[in-house]
């Protein structure tokens, strides 16, 4: 009852007084220029890469394409790095990539841990070799069509339950503080589901290029 419910919001709350207000910061673009290369030494069994480019918030034209594109490259064991690095050169242990977009900026990430006496600069041009395929070449709509089913269930899911990280309550807040208007949560797949091939293609090429950042972890000596 929204009525019943308004009342006891005001009851429990309506005598706290506001926050000083405070300016939002609008989109925010990468300093980045180039190649930044970094090595660390750690204690762990086996070398990990990190590959990380800098892209645009949430609700950017090029999310939901880049969304999918990290799907097809390296979510779940049909994804094309999973099938390429661990399954059939099994050079790799596992691959994570996704795209992490945020209020005023976002990040591309791909990690790959290297199987035992293998080397990251292998994994590495395996990873280019990939990148550059499907800048020249869109998804296949098989492959399309998988990504969207993987997002649309994601999604549902999290429909499914009220409360708890990523619930429901969760995201009517999320789409009311970065969207402005909580009833997003009803049509926001809808965007994700006209992505074209073409779309992924060409955010590929726009948002992973020259400017990002590599991270090599080593085992300690």
């Amino acid at each position: 009852d929204p009525v019943e419910a308004m009342r006891l919001v005001e009851r429990y709350f309506g005598d706290i007084p506001p926050g000083e207000p405070i300016n939002r910061i609008g989109v925010m673009d990468s300093e980045l220029r180039g190649r930044v290369s970094m090595t660390m030494r750690d204690k762990v069994q086996l070398p990990r890469l990190y590959l990380t480019w800098p892209t645009l918030p949430l609700f950017a034209e090029a999310q939901a394409p880049l969304d999918i594109l990290a799907v097809v490259l390296g979510e779940g064991k049909t994804s094309r790095l999973y099938r390429s690095l661990v399954y059939e050169k099994q050079i790799a242990r596992d691959v994570a990539v996704f795209n992490d977009a945020q209020e005023i900026a976002g990040a591309f990430h791909i990690q790959v841990t290297a199987s035992p006496e293998q080397t990251l600069e292998r994994i590495e041009s395996v990873v280019r070799e990939e990148l550059e395929r499907i800048r020249r070449v869109p998804p296949s709509e098989r492959e399309l069509s998988a990504a969207k089913n993987r997002i649309e269930s994601h999604h549902v899911r999290q429909l499914e339950r009220f409360g708890g990280f990523g619930g429901r309550a969760d995201q009517l807040n999320y789409y009311n503080t970065i969207a402005g208007d909580p009833g997003i949560i009803n049509s926001d797949i809808d965007r994700y589901m006209a992505v074209t091939g073409g779309d992924v293609q060409r955010v590929a090429s726009s948002a992973l290029g020259e400017n990002y950042v590599k991270l090599s972890v080593l085992p300690e000596k």
